[in-house]
């Protein structure tokens, strides 16, 4: 196999993967903003606690979804030269 197949395969796989990881992470951040919204009443440490969560789980959202982004066009990239 050349060498640009194997990279583009590595490449797809990475693509695959990171997509995959975003899509997690949203799921994460809608299940814990699912279960969030419909409590009436929250304690403010629980509160606090929940927004480090919300904090931590956009920066996951925003870091996967930008490597998805980057290895999804490097593939293209790759697909067509």
């Amino acid at each position: 196999m050349s060498k640009k197949k194997v990279e583009t395969l590595e490449v797809a796989k990475k693509a695959a993967i990171t997509a995959d990881l975003a899509a997690d992470n949203i799921r994460k951040y809608n299940a814990l903003h699912g279960d969030s919204a419909s409590a009436s009443f929250t304690k403010p440490l629980v509160m606090k606690v929940a927004d480090a969560a919300d904090a931590e789980l956009k920066a996951a959202i925003d870091a996967s979804a930008k490597a998805a982004i980057n290895n999804l066009q490097r593939y293209l990239d790759l697909k067509g030269e």
